[in-house]
């Protein structure tokens, strides 16, 4: 009896419709492993039951999206099931017809779809369901939704994650408290200081991690501005990945030479003054894990090149030791600084760049996705109310505030919204006219520093009396309306000046190459 227990096992789908859904079927049979899939997975999901002795799978919701090759490819695996003597039910809320016909012939396989009705609804007419679970679900949908899309949006594979079944299960019993719990729990893992959107970009960046996250080798570039969220990226790699060891931090900018070296790979007793004892590192604690090494660009270039030493064949040795260690572990590294350029002025090993961003990606400024803001802000607000043990009272931002918080550049990006957030909360401040006084403060630091750059090159000083006098900016700064194209006719100017050599402009104007080359096009 135990045996066919363990071999009873449900298909379902992430998002609310099948948390509601699996949960009403699980209210009445609670002995069913879950599995769960999306639309990309879902033949995959198939294969892999069919190699396994199932006594029953119910599958409920998920599907094999609308290209008919895909539908065939789903046929052919259940089929293969229905051969292992397995007895299959299907329940969805969209057109399985094709599916059912397909498999008509076979008697252990049932099929019920209904386009018009809630797949729960659907789920509970079928099965009979508790009619008091139901009414349970629909009074919190709206919790149970939010908390799985919170879910969702911190883990961009949350398909692959194995604590979903258990907030089902406490779902299905009445629980809501402890269903939430759960995610809690494992969402702490993650820094709410960045959030994932629903925007074109954001959709991208999610595909490249689902395929990065699968790969527990390849060393990992984050590039991007402060406050994108560059810690949870790496994260999120870790935990998507295989590795079981530890995934440890280290931020480059914050230690010196020696320290720093100290702290990634330990030291033997006797080192220096005050080594009273061994102490391991960073690369041997994370060993089968992932070292996270944020700015790294701020790293001596003699470090560097022991860094080099490790990740060609993992091997090598404490401060003030002999003794050789052998590790295996991922780096993810971080940087906020341009390193192809530091590469080009002999401030980061070219032969150190190309061993850790084996694959580069960029994480994405709020201003870039700002359609998504009103998402994330709701997000973010929601932790300040839980994180003061006010969450009951939350009440999501109207539309006008939406609009509001999207007329702003937002150059700290989420870190300045959080905080941006904190302050409303706390101050009652949310007409957030706090912002526009702050967009005001920056347009006048823009000008004070365009200002000091006419005198800051004292070896040059005729280019910069040159481009003042062609400007005619010298009395009439204080008035300029159009930043961006006073900016963009200075720098061209100097572009000139310069016999069009962008790194000499760069140079000059203590700039990047990249700001020049977009202002002269």
């Amino acid at each position: 009896m135990c045996y066919i227990l363990l071999m009873k096992k449900i298909i379902t789908f992430l998002g609310i419709h099948g948390a509601l859904s699996c949960s009403a079927f699980l209210n009445k049979f609670n002995d069913y492993e879950i599995t769960v899939c999306s639309t990309n997975n879902f033949f995959e999901t198939l294969e892999k039951l069919s190699q396994e002795k199932i006594n029953e799978l119910v599958i409920i919701g998920a599907g094999p999206g609308v290209y008919a090759q895909q539908k065939e490819l789903c046929v052919l695996a259940i089929a293969e099931i229905l051969q292992n003597s397995t007895k299959i039910t299907y329940i969805a809320h969209f057109d399985i017809s094709f599916i059912a016909n397909s498999l008509n012939q076979y008697a252990d396989f049932r099929a019920f779809w209904n386009c018009e009705k809630e797949l729960y609804n659907i789920t509970a007419d079928f099965f009979d369901v508790n009619p008091k679970f139901i009414k349970f679900l629909e009074v919190n949908q709206k919790n149970i939704s939010h908390a799985v899309e919170e879910a969702k949006f911190r883990f961009f594979n949350f398909n692959n994650r194995e604590f979903y079944p258990d907030f089902l299960k406490n779902l299905s019993s009445f629980n809501l408290y402890n269903s939430i719990r759960v995610l809690d729990n494992k969402l702490n893992y993650y820094n709410s200081n960045f959030l994932f959107g629903k925007s074109d970009k954001v959709k991208l960046l999610k595909k490249h991690l689902e395929k990065i996250g699968e790969d527990s080798f390849c060393n990992v570039l984050i590039s991007g501005e402060s406050g994108t969220g560059k810690t949870t990226l790496a994260y999120s790699l870790h935990f998507a990945s295989k590795r079981k060891g530890n995934f440890e931090v280290i931020s480059c900018a914050n230690f010196q030479e020696n320290l720093l070296e100290s702290k990634l790979f330990g030291w033997e007793k006797g080192a220096f003054t005050g080594a009273d004892k061994s102490q391991e590192g960073l690369f041997e604690i994370a060993d089968n894990g992932t070292l996270f090494m944020d700015e790294i660009g701020e790293m001596p270039m003699v470090l560097q090149s022991k860094l080099l030493r490790v990740l060609q064949d993992g091997k090598f040795k404490r401060v003030g030791g002999k003794q050789e260690y052998s590790v295996d572990v991922r780096i993810i590294a971080a940087t906020n600084r341009d390193l192809k350029e530091m590469i080009n002025q002999n401030q980061f090993r070219a032969d150190l760049y190309y061993r850790i961003a084996a694959i580069d990606i960029n994480s994405i400024p709020l201003r870039e996705q700002i359609q998504d803001i009103g998402y994330i802000s709701n997000f973010i607000l929601r932790e300040i109310y839980k994180k003061r043990d006010n969450v009951y009272n939350f009440v999501q931002l109207d539309n006008s505030q939406i609009e509001t918080l999207k007329k702003y550049n937002w150059p700290g990006n989420v870190r300045q919204l959080q905080n941006s957030l904190e302050r409303a909360y706390i101050l009652d401040e949310w007409d957030f006219k706090f912002l526009q006084k702050e967009v005001l403060e920056e347009e006048v630091l823009k000008k004070e520093n365009l200002k000091e750059n006419f005198i800051q090159d004292k070896s040059d000083s005729e280019i910069v009396k040159n481009v003042s006098k062609d400007l005619d900016i010298c009395h009439s700064i204080e008035d300029i309306k159009d930043f961006e194209t006073f900016k963009k006719d200075y720098i061209k100017k100097v572009f000139k000046i310069c016999n069009n050599n962008i790194t000499k402009t760069a140079s000059k104007l203590k700039i990047s190459k990249n700001t020049v080359k977009t202002y002269i096009k």
